[in-house]
């Protein structure tokens, strides 16, 4: 019995289409681009250009581990989070867009007077998944000792 191979038919199959979806991969990051519209399916030129220089940024650092098919970049504005997969051809296909939340607490303002310098604030964007799926993204301060 003959076993018919797959995978040349879908790379032919693949090669013809826009898009081809493509098994889940890692999530590369979470990068802010306050400029970025953040469109979905297809990201707008702003956005676009986010995604691949991010893109070329990861690949620079880890060579080994580049940006492949099936990987996640999330690119944030100052309003909102989109997941955004790449596609088998290289383009990259936005999920559901989620509202970035405000800072947990409040903000406020003083002084400590002098000392030696130590410590700081540092914000980040962390997200949250519902069932494997993102659901929000926030900006969290962590104090740094």
């Amino acid at each position: 019995m003959k076993v018919f191979e797959l995978a040349p038919f879908l790379a032919l199959v693949c090669g013809l289409a826009l898009s081809c979806p493509v098994s889940a991969g890692r999530t590369i990051g979470i990068f802010l681009c306050p400029s970025c519209g953040v469109a979905t399916p297809i990201p707008d030129p702003q956005t676009n250009n986010s995604l691949i220089s991010n893109q070329e940024n990861w690949d620079a650092v880890y060579p080994d581990l580049p940006v492949s098919p099936g990987d996640i970049l999330i690119i944030c504005n100052n309003s909102y989070c989109v997941p955004y997969t790449m596609n088998a051809n290289g383009t990259y296909a936005g999920g559901t867009r989620v509202p970035q939340l405000p800072p947990a607490g409040g903000t406020g303002s003083g002084s400590g007077g002098s000392g030696p310098p130590s410590g700081g604030l540092a914000g980040r964007l962390r997200c949250g998944y519902v069932n494997g799926v993102l659901d929000h993204c926030q900006y969290v301060y962590e104090y740094i000792a």
